[in-house]
C-alpha cells in the first residue's frame, strides 16, 4: 500500500477517534445538564410543597397550576382546585382567577358559571386584571349574571388601562354592537381602531375581527378578499379565530376558491386550540350532511359537546337538547333534552328559547304549561328569532 495511503487512512482514524471522544464528552455533559435541571425541579417542587404546607398562598398557587398542567407533578385538577381555594381564602387575586376559570371550564370541578362570576368579581376588585377582563367577559356574554353590554364595557375599559391585549379586542366587539343600534359609521370606526390598537398591543384575534368587519362591510365597501388576507395573516400566527374563519372562507368561496377538504382541515385546526365555533362547526356539518360529510350523528354529538365544553355555546347546547329529542346518536331521552334546553337558554341562545317553548306547549319532557311556553317564544324573539312570531301567533289561535 502507498505510503500516502496509509497516512491519509490513519489521519482519518485519528480524527474519527477524536471526534467519537468528543462526542462522548458532549453526550456525558448534556447527561450532566439535564440531571442537573431535574434535580432542581424536584428541589423547587418540594420547596413549593413545603411553603404550601404552612399555608403560603404563593406557594399554594404555584402548586396549584402544577397540578393543573403536570408540571413537576402528577397531573390532578381536583387537587389543583383544592390548593387554589386554600390561596383564595387567602385573598389571593392569582387564585381567584384560576379558580374562575376553572368553574367556567368544568375543569377539576363541575362547570358553574355563578361561583366563575363570583371568583372573577372578587380577584376584579383586587386589581387582578385577568380577573377584571373575564368579569366583563361574564357580564358580555350572561356567564352567571345578567348580560350587559354597558358593565362589560365598565370592566373591558378597565382592562384595556391595564393593558390586557384581550381587552382591547372585547372593548371593540361592544363597539360593534352598539354600531347596530346607534350611529354605525362613529361605532365601526371606532371598532376598528381598538382592533388594530389590540393586534399592536399582541393580541392576534384582532385579525379575526378585522377580518370580520371586511367581510360584513362595517363602516366600509364590502371586501372578501381583504377579510380572506386578514384572516389567514392571523392563522399563520395561531389564531384559532382565524383559523376557523380562513375554513369558513373555504366552505363557502368567500375571498378564495370553494373547497370542502381545506375548510374541514382549517376547522379541525380551529377545534384542537379548543375554538367553541369550530367545533360547533363541525357538528353542523355532520349532523347536517354538509360541506361533503356525510351525515354522523355521533360524530355530530361528539363536536356539539366539545363545543359546550370549550365554549359553554350556547346553540351547541340547543343542537344537543334536539338530538336527546329526536334520538339522533344517543336514546330518544326527552327530559334530558329539556336539561340542554334550559342550559341553551340560560346561556342566550335563541334556539334554545324556542325549543324550550315547544316542550312547553306540547308537554315533550315537561308539564304542559302555555304561559310559560309564550314566555319562551317570547324571548326567543327578542334574542332574533323570527320563527318564534309563528310560533307565539299558534298559541293566540288556540
Amino acid at each position: 500500500m502507498p505510503e500516502i495511503g496509509k497516512k491519509s487512512w490513519d489521519n482519518g482514524a485519528g480524527s474519527h477517534s477524536f471526534q467519537s471522544n468528543k462526542d462522548k464528552k458532549s453526550l456525558n455533559q448534556i447527561k450532566a445538564n439535564e440531571s442537573a435541571i431535574e434535580e432542581r425541579a424536584k428541589a423547587e417542587v418540594q420547596a413549593s410543597l413545603e411553603a404550601a404546607a404552612k399555608g403560603d398562598a404563593n406557594a399554594l398557587v404555584d402548586m396549584g397550576v402544577r397540578c393543573l398542567k403536570g408540571h413537576g407533578v402528577r397531573k390532578d385538577p381536583e387537587k389543583a382546585v383544592n390548593y387554589f381555594s386554600q390561596a383564595a381564602k387567602k385573598k389571593s387575586p392569582q387564585a381567584m382567577y384560576h379558580l374562575g376559570m376553572c368553574f367556567l371550564k368544568g375543569i377539576g370541578t363541575q362547570r358553574n358559571l355563578s361561583k366563575a362570576f363570583q371568583w372573577f368579581s372578587r380577584g376584579a376588585q383586587r386589581d387582578e386584571k385577568l380577573c377584571v377582563y373575564y368579569t366583563g367577559r361574564c357580564y358580555q356574554n350572561g356567564w352567571g349574571v345578567s348580560p350587559s353590554d354597558s358593565r362589560a364595557k365598565e370592566f373591558f375599559q378597565k382592562a384595556r388601562n391595564q393593558k390586557v391585549p384581550e381587552a382591547y379586542c372585547a372593548l371593540g366587539e361592544i363597539y360593534l354592537r352598539q354600531a347596530r343600534k346607534e350611529d354605525p359609521e362613529f361605532f365601526n370606526h371606532l371598532a376598528e381602531y381598538e382592533f388594530r390598537d389590540g393586534i399592536e398591543q399582541g393580541c392576534i384575534n384582532g385579525w379575526a375581527w378585522l377580518g370580520y368587519i371586511w367581510q360584513e362591510g362595517l363602516g366600509k365597501e364590502r371586501d372578501l378578499e381583504q377579510a380572506f388576507d386578514c384572516y389567514a395573516t392571523g392563522a399563520q400566527l395561531g389564531d384559532p379565530a382565524c383559523l376557523r374563519s380562513l375554513g369558513l372562507c373555504c366552505l363557502h368561496g368567500w375571498g378564495t376558491e370553494q373547497n370542502f377538504d381545506r375548510g374541514i382541515h382549517l376547522l379541525r385546526q380551529a377545534a384542537r386550540k379548543e375554538d367553541s365555533q369550530a367545533c360547533f362547526q363541525l357538528g353542523c356539518a355532520y349532523h347536517r350532511g354538509e360541506w361533503g360529510q356525510t351525515v354522523d350523528y355521533p360524530e355530530s354529538m361528539e363536536w356539539y359537546l366539545k363545543a359546550y365544553e370549550t365554549g359553554p355555546h350556547p346553540d351547541a347546547c340547543a343542537s344537543i337538547g334536539y338530538m336527546y329529542a329526536n334520538g339522533q346518536g344517543v336514546p330518544m331521552e326527552k327530559k334530558e333534552a329539556v336539561v340542554w334546553y334550559n342550559r341553551a337558554a340560560s346561556l342566550g341562545s335563541a334556539y334554545g328559547w324556542y325549543n324550550l317553548g315547544d316542550a312547553y306547549q306540547h308537554g315533550t319532557g315537561v308539564e304542559v304549561d302555555l304561559e310559560e311556553a309564550r314566555n319562551c317564544y317570547e324571548r326567543a324573539l327578542q334574542a332574533g328569532l323570527k320563527e318564534a312570531k309563528d310560533a307565539l301567533a299558534e298559541l293566540d289561535r288556540n
